[in-house]
C-alpha cells in the first residue's frame, strides 16, 4: 500500500488508514495469542504502525491524541501509545500522557510494545520511577504488568537494578500475566545482575511460581552460561510442588 501524507488526519482518514493496512490472517493469528483482548484486533503489522506514529508526529499530534484518535480497535491504542513515546514534549507532559494511556493498556501485547517505546523516559527517571512503582505495585493485572516491564526496560541501571530487585521479590502478582511479566524481568535481570538475582529467587518469601517461570526462561535462553544452567535446574527442583504462592 502507498502510503499517503496524515499530518493532519481526521478521525476517518486515520481509522481508514489503519483498515487499509489491516490483514485478516494476521489478525486471526494475533487474536488467538491475545486472549481476553477487550478490542478488535484489526491485523496491522506492529512496523507499520511504529513508521505511521512517526509520521504523524510531524503534524498536530496532541489535537490527533486529544480529539480524533478513538480506542476502539487494539492497533488505534498502539498508535496512540507509539505518538506518546516518539512525539517531542517536556517530560512532565510525556510523563501525565503515559499516566492516562496505562488504563488503555489491557493485554500483555500493549503493555510490551508500548513499554519499549517509552525509552525516553531514561531521560527522566527520577520524575518517572515513582509512578513506575505505583504500578507495580498495583492490583490490577495489567496496569502491575506495565509497571514491572517498564522496570525491567528502562531502569536496570547501576542506580536502580537493586530497587528493582526488591521490587520483584516483594512482588504479589496480581494474575498470570503479571506473574509471567515478573518472571520475564528476573529472567533479564539474571543476565545483567546474577548473583542479586540469584539471592532472590532462592528466596522463599518471592512469589514461588514467578520464581518457577523465571528459572524456566532463564534455561530457554541460549545467553545463560552452562555452568549457570545446573544452579538453575537445581533451585527449580527445589521450589514446592504446589503453585500457590
Amino acid at each position: 500500500m502507498k502510503d499517503l501524507p496524515v499530518h493532519h488526519p481526521s478521525a476517518p482518514a486515520l481509522r481508514r488508514r489503519i483498515e487499509e493496512m489491516s490483514e485478516r490472517k494476521l489478525a486471526d493469528f494475533s487474536s488467538a495469542l491475545i486472549p481476553g483482548a477487550g478490542r478488535p484486533v484489526l491485523g496491522c503489522r506492529v512496523p507499520q504502525l511504529r513508521r505511521l506514529a512517526r509520521e504523524l508526529v510531524c503534524g498536530d499530534w496532541r489535537r490527533l491524541l486529544d480529539e480524533e484518535l478513538g480506542d476502539e480497535s487494539h492497533e488505534e491504542v498502539l498508535l496512540h501509545g507509539f505518538i506518546i513515546g516518539y512525539a517531542r514534549m517536556e517530560a512532565e507532559e510525556r510523563l501525565e500522557r503515559i499516566r492516562a494511556f496505562v488504563p488503555l493498556a489491557d493485554n500483555w501485547a500493549l503493555c510490551d510494545c508500548c513499554c519499549a517505546s517509552f525509552d525516553k523516559v531514561r531521560k527522566f527517571r527520577e520524575k518517572a520511577w515513582p509512578f513506575v512503582l505505583e504500578c507495580a505495585r498495583s492490583k490490577e493485572e495489567f496496569r502491575q504488568r506495565f509497571g514491572i516491564v517498564m522496570m525491567m526496560d528502562h531502569f536496570l541501571t547501576d542506580e536502580y537494578a537493586d530497587s528493582v530487585l526488591a521490587e520483584l521479590a516483594a512482588l504479589k502478582p496480581a494474575g498470570y500475566y503479571a506473574t509471567m511479566g515478573g518472571a520475564w524481568a528476573l529472567s533479564v535481570t539474571f543476565l545483567k545482575h546474577t548473583g542479586p538475582t540469584l539471592r532472590v529467587l532462592r528466596r522463599n518469601d518471592t512469589d514461588t511460581e514467578m520464581r518457577r517461570l523465571a528459572c524456566r526462561k532463564i534455561l530457554e535462553s541460549r545467553r545463560t552460561p552452562p555452568q549457570l544452567r545446573f544452579l538453575i535446574k537445581e533451585l527449580r527442583a527445589s521450589l514446592p510442588k504446589n503453585t500457590a504462592s
